[in-house]
């Protein structure tokens, strides 16, 4: 983690810091700049403070970005009470003991019933509700034993009957949704909404519809009228949602008008414009957000990211930032004796580093650790004094 030690020696008057990635794998897979096999790990956790992380630290948990595979591995007819094919999903990705529960949802996960599973320690069985043709989007909620909800769905295609049995499950309808906390939220780069643009229909009558989702999934056609029917403008917009319920789209009134808007028959409103995030290769966590300060002032900011396995192992990488507001200057080596008092020389360290003035007040036994520490970054040839 060498890589995150640095001194600011700027003004402090507009200090930000974003975390370096390079060779720095827990965060590159905490914000899913890199992917392996997560399936062991429970959760990763970053600590954070002001000085020393033994006194006055926060710790955040941070969901794995688990690598899910779903397949179907059984089918039975029947049961439940309906008609339909009953397919055994079988989850990989996750160690089943990390598994707190599984849910199948419906209308955008809205409602929820709990499902049996069967844990098998690197892949779970679960029978998912029957399934006829024609139906639904299949909703799936998996929370984790670390309070982690993964919202997951996926289509069942070329099912022939209600009873076949021989539907496929469609790999690339599968979406995983998960929320990152907010101090480390993922930035989406380039994303945005599609939109109708301003449609104008009368003077009290202005409007735009927007997709509810962000990116392409947003570029949509909402049908208007047709074959007879005459629905209001609200109506046609409530059906869209009713049918799509996990890509909905709001309709944003300039000018509300004063009795309900009937579309003509055969004029269908197109959503287009959305565009999916970019990540760049460098994605970094903002220190300044993770410590929720605009300006970094002059101190040590120490951080310890870990990751913790389902026996709750941790394995952890920790270091220190060291922030000070003006240029240092190394203690002129050529003038020091080596059996000069080792105090006198930290005192004339101190004096040109703020954030060892600021930061060791705290850090009791810890503080020669962090002084020799901060001593081979900034200045090595000193260490020749010390040792």
């Amino acid at each position: 983690m060498s890589d995150l030690n640095f001194k600011n020696t700027d003004n402090c008057l507009d200090v930000g810091i974003d975390t370096p990635t390079t060779n720095l794998e827990y965060v590159d897979y905490i914000l899913q700049n890199k992917v392996k096999d997560f399936t062991p790990v429970k959760k990763y956790t970053v600590t954070y403070a002001l000085g020393c992380l033994d006194e006055n630290s926060t710790t955040i948990d941070v969901p794995p970005n688990y690598q899910f595979g779903f397949e179907f591995v059984d089918c039975r007819v029947g049961g439940f009470g309906t008609v339909g094919s009953i397919y055994t999903l079988r989850i990989t990705g996750i160690h089943s003991s990390l598994i707190q529960s599984i849910q199948q949802c419906v209308s955008g996960f809205t409602s929820c019933l709990a499902l049996t599973f069967v844990p098998t320690n690197f892949y779970t069985d679960v029978d998912i509700l029957p399934f006829t043709i024609g139906g639904a989007t299949i909703e799936l909620r998996i929370t984790t034993t670390a309070g982690f909800v993964y919202d997951i769905t996926f289509d069942i295609i070329n099912q022939t009957t209600d009873t076949s049995c021989d539907g496929e499950l469609d790999d690339t309808s599968i979406n995983i949704a998960y929320t990152l906390p907010v101090e480390i939220q993922e930035p989406l780069y380039g994303a945005t909404y599609a939109t109708t643009g301003i449609i104008v229909q009368a003077v009290d009558n202005i409007f735009e519809i927007i997709a509810d989702n962000l990116g392409s999934v947003g570029n949509v056609t909402i049908p208007g009228n047709s074959g007879g029917l005459l629905n209001d403008f609200a109506t046609i917009v409530n059906n869209y949602n009713v049918a799509n319920p996990t890509n909905t789209i709001t309709i944003n009134y300039i000018e509300t008008p004063s009795i309900p808007y009937l579309p003509p028959e055969g004029l269908d409103f197109v959503l287009q414009g959305g565009v999916n995030a970019t990540i760049p290769d460098n994605l970094q966590i903002s220190v300044n957000s993770l410590f929720n300060l605009n300006i970094l002032l002059p101190y040590i900011y120490e951080i310890k990211i870990c990751e913790v396995n389902y026996s709750d192992v941790e394995f952890c990488i920790s270091n220190s930032m060291f922030i000070d507001c003006y240029t240092e200057e190394c203690v002129d080596t050529d003038l020091c004796d080596s059996t000069e008092d080792i105090c006198n020389l930290t005192n004339q360290i101190m004096k040109q580093h703020q954030s060892l003035i600021f930061g060791l007040n705290c850090c009791g036994e810890y503080k020669d650790k962090i002084l020799k520490h901060y001593i081979r970054l900034v200045c090595p040839d000193e260490i020749k004094c010390l040792y």
